[in-house]
Parts: C-alpha cells; structure tokens; sequence
C-alpha cells in the first residue's frame, strides 16, 4: 500500500524546475542575483483556451431499404419484409431511423439531379435501433439476387439487409462501413483491413480457366514444385526464349507513319489508347476487391458488445456469456457469468 501511494505521489507530482548556477561578476568577482524570468504574454493558461471544433471524418446518411434476416444472434425474424428507413452513419455508430416525408417539399419538381437514395422531401423520424459497429461484419450479399445493390450487416446479435439504388452509393457506404469497423475495433485487437485494391492472382486464374479454387492452388503447387528443382529449369535456356520474343517482338512492330492510329501518343510515339470506365467496371471492381458476407458465412469474432456491455456468444447455439462482471454498483437482471439461451436452438 506504501509503495502504491508513493508511486502515485512521484507520478502526479510537478516536475521539478531546473536548478540555476550562480553567476559571478568578472570584474569584482561578485555574486550576481539570478536573471529574472520574464512571462511571455502570448502563453495562454490551461483552461480557458479555445478547442478545435469536433469533426466525424465517417459520416454518410441516407435513404434504404432494411430486411432483418437474424435477430438475438440465432433466432429467425419474424417480419422479413422489406421497408424503407433513414439510416445514418456517424464515426463507430450505425443509426436507423423512420422515414418522415415532408410534403411541402415534396411538391416541387424533380430532376435527374436529385438522387433517389438522399431525396430532399424524406427526413429523418423516430429513432428505430442504434447499432455499435464494434466486433461488426459488412460485405457484399451476392447470394440474394432478387435486388442489384445489396449489403449485409450483422451488428450486435443481428443480421440486416440493406438496398440501395444508385451504384456509387453502394460503394460509398461500403468503403465508410469498412473505415467505421477498422476504426471501432480495440487498439490492440486491431488487424489490418481485409479491403484489397488489386484482385487475388488465383481468382483471376480459375475465372480464366474456369476451375476451382483447390484445383487452382493445386497446380500452383506443383508448379513451385518444378520451378525449385534445378533441374527442371535452365538459366540460360530461358536467356536465351527471351531474347527471341523480344526480336519477334521487334519484327512485327508496326511504324507509326504506316497509318493514323488514334491510340499512339504523337509526342511519345506509345501506345496509349483511351479506356472506358463506366458503372458495370465499379461493380465488377467492387465484387473483386471488396469482402463477400454471405448469408451462412461464418462469424469473424465471437465478441459483440450489446447496450455497452460484451459478450462472448456461441453462434452454434446462441448462448451469450458476460465477458466481464458487473461494475460495483451496477444493477444487473443477470448475473455475472449469467448465460442466456436465445432464439431458436434448431436454427
């Protein structure tokens, strides 16, 4: 106790000034008083300075179609419909809230201008569920085909549906909800983004082939296999294939004075031809790069903290177990290493 109460006094106490030499006279060789310091009118005191302005670098509001599929981590929903809500993403924090349409500016006329997914006539109503995107999972739902733009969100003990219209809000959302989940996670549990900005070589290869993943990585294998033999591979005989694709490469070159090719830069004489890129790219770039959740993918974590409290939950069964007790104080219907049996158990 002695040596906690002392630790905690050298902590917290003030540093100590520095210690100033005397200073002496040259001449007489008197001592001098110390020089005195002068305050600096331009330091402010601790206190009444002014603070930078609190900003949300993850914010994105607008408007969605929901569907829950789980809820209470196993049990089935009950109302699978789907229906219209407001939803607002701000830092950590996913917001649903009921539509609340203003008439009065819904009266006006409309142009292409204005997007369907944040028109001006729809305002935000009451607060429906506010999730924490803690321990969260978002993806791409590519197994429900019945609408185009479609994300999977399982936040807490639930699982939802959301649909968007416009493709570049699809791919707005998904990159702020990924940011949100990287951002939410504990500081020493934090892995790096899943999110890659190149497609995986074996994917493109067994789209290429039309095979299967295993097979893909099979012949990878056995090609490593060959390559680390030395035998299967001679230095000098690939030297030398190169150099022959290179001298076929350069026979059949074309000059740029034979005809007009609008794909050649004039300056440079390379060829540089213009690239289309248009929405079916950004969806086809987005389903290569960005993660897929489909609806049986397994749980990343078995964590989720629920109205600020977190549990440990065995997605087979559905239990959730209390990580930590409860703080003195603390009111609590459970227990402190209370399990609580949810939903159905066939499910």
């Amino acid at each position: 106790m002695d040596e906690d109460i002392h630790y905690h006094h050298v902590v917290t106490s003030a540093p100590r000034r520095p210690s100033q030499h005397l200073t002496y006279d040259p001449q007489t060789g008197d001592l001098q008083p110390p020089p005195l310091q002068m305050e600096d009118s331009n330091v402010v005191e601790e206190g009444p300075e002014v603070l930078p302005k609190y900003w949300c670098s993850v914010y994105c509001e607008g408007v969605f179609t929901k569907k829950m599929e789980i809820e209470n981590t196993t049990k089935r929903a009950e109302d699978r419909r789907w229906h219209s809500v407001y939803a607002v993403l701000q830092g950590t924090a996913l917001n649903i809230y009921e539509i609340k349409k203003d008439w009065g500016l819904g009266r006006g006329k409309g142009g292409p201008t204005i997007s369907p997914d944040n028109p001006p006539w729809v305002r935000r109503g009451k607060l429906e569920r506010s999730y924490s995107l803690q321990y969260a999972d978002v993806g791409i739902a590519l197994d429900y085909q019945k609408r185009r733009h479609v994300i999977r969100v399982r936040a807490e003990a639930d699982q939802f549906l959301l649909s968007c219209v416009e493709l570049s809000t699809f791919l707005k959302w998904l990159e702020s909800l990924f940011a949100a989940i990287d951002v939410a996670a504990p500081l020493d549990e934090r892995d790096f983004p899943e999110t890659r900005a190149f497609p995986r070589r074996r994917c493109c290869r067994s789209s290429f082939l039309g095979l299967p993943e295993d097979e893909v990585d099979e012949e990878v294998g056995e090609e490593a296999d060959e390559l680390n033999d030395g035998d299967a591979f001679d230095i000098d005989q690939g030297k030398l294939l190169l150099k022959r694709a290179e001298d076929s490469r350069h026979d059949h070159r074309l000059s740029i004075t034979s005809y007009p090719n609008e794909a050649i830069d004039d300056l440079s004489g390379k060829w540089a031809p213009a690239h289309y890129w248009g929405p079916q790219h950004d969806m086809r770039y987005a389903k290569l790069c960005y993660s897929v959740l489909l609806f049986r993918s397994p749980r990343k974590s078995n964590y989720i903290v629920s109205k600020g409290k977190k549990w440990f939950v065995d997605w087979m069964t559905g239990r959730m177990v209390r990580v930590l007790p409860p703080e003195y104080g603390e009111i609590d219907l459970y227990d402190a290493w209370h399990i609580v049996h949810a939903g159905n158990q066939r499910l």
